[in-house]
């Protein structure tokens, strides 16, 4: 429980500034993690719709494409590569394409037209890529959002009123007892004056 006094009201007062001075940068980066997501979102919904496109373009040209297995399957490997940048207090995961293994454009055996195709399935799983990174850096900045959310409110709606709470209850205490101290004061006055002027009374009438 707060102590009442005049040391805790200057502690609230204290808290008071502290709450207020750091609420505005809590929500100065709140607003920032929101527009860099509803930017990040934009791009998400461009990388479907540029794999879509891609897609449908290979698909038209080179229907080799829809084979169940592809000759070059085993021989060609994508290698992930995994980076992060910092960026709003958030460790958010960049966009690189992954590292390709060496591509011989005369494996024995190989049908002509597996040059073409390889062109094609690496540009699409580029663009797998890229799109699953966007998705990782969607889903990072969501859940930054809601920290940085639950800290404003926090703020906003626990802190600070809480601190505007004991500073209110404090000086209402003090006050009360202020008045009752003056009130007091003024009693024991009157009850000194009625006992000097009764003892006046007495040695007025001893003969």
């Amino acid at each position: 429980m707060t102590a009442m006094n005049k040391s805790a009201l200057a502690r609230c007062r204290r808290d008071l500034d502290t709450f207020a001075r750091v609420l505005p940068s809590l929500d100065l980066k709140r607003r920032q993690l929101a527009t860099l997501l509803s930017a990040e979102r934009r791009l998400l919904e461009a990388s479907a719709a540029r794999f879509q496109q891609r897609l449908a373009h290979h698909a038209a040209r080179l229907p080799m494409l829809a084979l169940d297995e592809l000759p070059f399957e085993g021989l060609w490997q994508a290698t992930p590569v995994v980076a992060e940048e910092r960026l709003l207090g958030l460790r958010l995961p960049q966009r690189v394409p992954p590292r390709w293994g060496p591509w011989h454009a005369d494996q024995i055996g190989l049908p002509a037209w597996s040059g073409e195709v390889a062109a094609a399935v690496r540009e699409l799983v580029e663009l797998q890529v890229e799109h699953g990174q966007r998705q990782a850096r969607v889903r990072a900045l969501e859940i930054g959002l809601r920290h940085a959310l639950q800290k404003v409110n926090l703020f906003e709606r626990v802190l600070i009123p809480q601190a505007r709470d004991r500073i209110r209850a404090i000086r209402v205490f003090l006050a009360d007892g202020e008045r009752t101290a003056i009130v007091q004061a003024k009693q024991a006055r009157a009850l000194l004056h009625r006992r000097t002027q009764t003892q006046a009374g007495r040695q007025a009438a001893r003969p």
